[in-house]
């Protein structure tokens, strides 16, 4: 998905730092929103931020000199957003359990690996009662290793991730196919809110 003109929204800065380094992160930039989360395995401490478009188009979070806490930066642009019927995008925003996951997905498969995404996989997750929503997004810029897909799952209990729903949406012939490719390589990591 590469897009020309000017940028447009939402956009999201996420920032995976040392496990006490979020607390440091500042409450507003470029008219960010900022949530802080802590992994469920290690010490390693995550912001996502909330974007305006001025704050995306100025490089905002990107260009904050590097910490010694920073493990990586990346500049999102939001592509999808499936939420639960009936729930509030703020509530499932402040989700207790956030799974990432990341693709470095070459221009050749970008619409196969969308279409998948969007039209099977997601919709298998979103059957569990304990997945609120999946955002999914471009990467603008990244700091330091190589993306060019994130998806955030909001959960409601981390038990979601070994329910019968994930393990379905896992299990399919399309995923297996896709799961051929060499670049399809999750890196994926859990994290808990502050």
């Amino acid at each position: 998905m590469t897009e020309a003109g000017p940028l447009s929204g939402p956009f999201a800065l996420y920032w995976e730092c040392a496990s006490e380094a979020p607390a440091a992160f500042p409450d507003a930039l470029a008219g960010a929103s900022a949530r802080r989360y802590a992994a469920a395995e290690g010490a390693l401490g995550l912001v996502i931020a909330e974007l305006d478009a001025a704050g995306a188009g100025s490089g905002a979070g990107l260009l904050l000199p590097p910490a010694p806490a920073d493990l990586s930066r990346h500049l999102l642009r939001e592509v999808s957003r499936t939420l639960r019927p009936g729930l509030d995008a703020g509530a499932a925003l402040d989700a207790p359990v956030v799974n990432s996951i990341w693709f470095d997905v070459p221009p050749e498969g970008e619409d196969e690996f969308d279409a998948w995404y969007d039209t099977e996989h997601i919709p298998l997750l979103m059957r569990s009662p304990d997945w609120m929503m999946v955002r999914r997004f471009s990467v603008l810029a990244r700091l330091p290793f190589p993306a060019t897909r994130l998806s955030l799952h909001y959960i409601a209990r981390e038990e979601a991730l070994a329910s019968p729903e994930r393990q379905a949406a896992r299990a399919t012939p399309w995923r297996d196919f896709l799961a051929l490719r060499d670049w399809f390589k999750p890196r994926t990591r859990v994290f808990r809110r502050l």
